[in-house]
């Protein structure tokens, strides 16, 4: 835990700050640009305080003077196994600094107190404002994290998706899947995290343990779940973890692939399962967002499409309300303080979904599916 005290300004967690979550969550709702499902008390405490390793503490780094607030960045304290070895590790998300507070040095003494507390970092979503400060501090940007996807009924993505000629004769031709048989059971986080112990073997990424993926995925106080177990009926390995969340809008229904992980002899079962639950389900279409290539290797070999590489489907990755931009996926930055060459080796980083902040619902899921601001 490291304070640091600069022009007036004293910069740290923010229960060694003595600044409260009720405060912070205001303060995301006055300063954000747009509404944010941060600003309810109930999300901002199972976000960031409720983490197994946050030990019912708040670790998100601001910048107080005179018992005001000047700047906040929100962070998950988690362990990361890089090459197997575990690093004292934060998640970092919705970093914003009062137009007030511009000039005083807080971003940089934000940065000075993250980089003396962790030993490895990563953040989504940068802006251009905000990336000169990464840059100057050490971290390397991931410009696209790779997201793929499975278009299973074309006129009903078309509002939300742009499909040229070729894309259209490829999804004609790979919109059954893969024929590999499986077998697949629910399962609870318990028997995932040992899977996900086993797969800190073969990528670099965030520790999934039991603990974890159970405040993950089994007690997120808006998204429902689906956790599954999946091996290959035919050769079955040790397992494959998928993780699902279904959706509608708009009369659309899509399948999100929130995290998948597990033994590379199931993962083509793994993907095929998914296939199958997408069209049992009734989903027009299915995506995924994973950065670990051998894992993605998968899905392309399946016939998914690639938002990075293949211009001639695009397709949204923003819901509430649907958006389709360039590019279709969002971007990463990432700090290493030691084995930098290990640790900027973005084909063996494995980011899903579930690592925080690329599926948080919106004020505007909130609305349209009658949750309660609470």
């Amino acid at each position: 835990m490291t304070v640091i005290e600069s022009n007036g300004v004293r910069t740290g967690p923010a229960h060694a700050v003595g600044v409260d979550d009720l405060a912070i969550s205001a303060y995301y709702r006055e300063t954000w640009a747009r509404p944010v499902s941060l600003s309810l008390p109930r999300f901002y405490r199972w976000q960031f305080v409720a983490p197994p390793e946050n030990e019912g503490l708040d670790w998100n780094c601001v910048a107080v003077r005179d018992g005001a607030i000047l700047g906040v960045m929100g962070l998950n304290r988690r362990t990361f196994l890089l090459d197997g070895r575990p690093r004292r590790a934060a998640e970092l998300t919705t970093w914003v600094v009062s137009e007030a507070a511009r000039g005083l040095g807080v971003g940089k003494g934000i940065m000075q107190s993250l980089q003396a507390t962790h030993d490895f970092m990563v953040g989504f979503g940068i802006s251009e404002m905000a990336m000169p400060i990464y840059a100057a501090s050490g971290f390397r940007r991931l410009g696209q994290i790779p997201r793929y996807f499975r278009v299973l009924d074309e006129a009903a993505v078309a509002h939300v998706a742009r499909i040229d000629p070729l894309g259209r004769r490829l999804i004609a031709h790979g919109k059954g899947g893969t024929d590999r048989a499986y077998h697949a059971r629910e399962a609870e986080a318990a028997s995932l995290g040992e899977i996900g112990a086993a797969a800190s073997g073969r990528a670099n990424l965030f520790k999934r343990d039991a603990a974890a993926l159970a405040w993950r995925y089994e007690d997120h106080p808006v998204f429902d779940y689906r956790l599954y177990h999946v091996t290959d009926a035919a050769r079955p390995g040790t397992g494959a973890a998928v993780i699902l969340r279904s959706d509608e809008t708009g009369g659309l229904r899509f399948l999100h692939v929130v995290d998948v992980f597990g033994d590379p002899a199931d993962m083509d079962a793994a993907v095929a399962f998914i296939d199958g639950f997408a069209r049992d389900t009734g989903a027009a279409f299915a995506d995924v967002t994973c950065s670990h290539s051998a894992t993605a290797g998968h899905f392309l070999a399946a016939d998914w499409f690639s938002t990075n590489d293949d211009y001639f489907c695009q397709l949204s990755h923003l819901f509430y309300p649907f958006e389709l931009r360039q590019p279709q996926t969002t971007s990463a930055v990432v700090w290493s303080r030691d084995d930098r060459a290990q640790a900027f080796d973005f084909g063996r980083l494995m980011l899903t979904k579930g690592d925080l902040d690329l599926d948080r619902p919106t004020i505007a899921y909130y609305e349209a599916h009658g949750r309660a601001q609470e």
